[in-house]
């Protein structure tokens, strides 16, 4: 069986409880997704063996979002381990004819490439041959870090 690897940006998603609006909320639950690393623990999940690869801070939330993804079965590896924020995302889940609404807050990063085009670190990748790609947001970001 092959092994599946994703790339790209995971974030802590901050949500009021239940229905509750921003406005109503005094506290949050906490939850970690972004599209690649969803795939990767949908893949797991069906008994793909999957890694997904980002830049995680070294601290104690990019350590409880590993250990998030390990809950998954996902393979965590090849992770980079630096910066100082893992972007977070607030959402308030809406009810009945209630839209629901998403606030970012990732300060000057998407992903693994710096918005202002300074690198903080290179992603080298040695996890073996790549023989597919399917690109994702953070696809173009890559290719020049890589």
């Amino acid at each position: 069986m092959s092994k599946i690897v994703t790339f790209g940006e995971i974030m802590l998603r901050l949500a009021p409880p239940g229905f509750q609006r921003f406005t109503q909320a005094r506290t949050f639950e906490i939850m970690y997704g972004g599209g690649e690393a969803n795939v990767a623990a949908s893949l797991a999940n069906y008994g793909e063996t999957a890694e997904f690869v980002t830049r995680l801070p070294k601290n104690d939330l990019g350590d409880a979002c590993i250990a998030f993804l390990h809950s998954y079965g996902v393979i965590t590896g090849h992770i980079v381990r630096g910066g100082d924020r893992l972007g977070i995302y607030y959402l308030e889940t809406g009810a009945a004819q209630r839209a629901s609404q998403v606030v970012y807050d990732r300060i000057r990063w998407r992903g693994l490439v710096p918005l202002d085009g300074h690198h903080a670190g290179r992603l080298a990748w040695r996890g073996g041959s790549l023989p597919r790609r399917h690109p994702g947001r953070q696809t173009d970001g890559l290719d020049r870090l890589v």
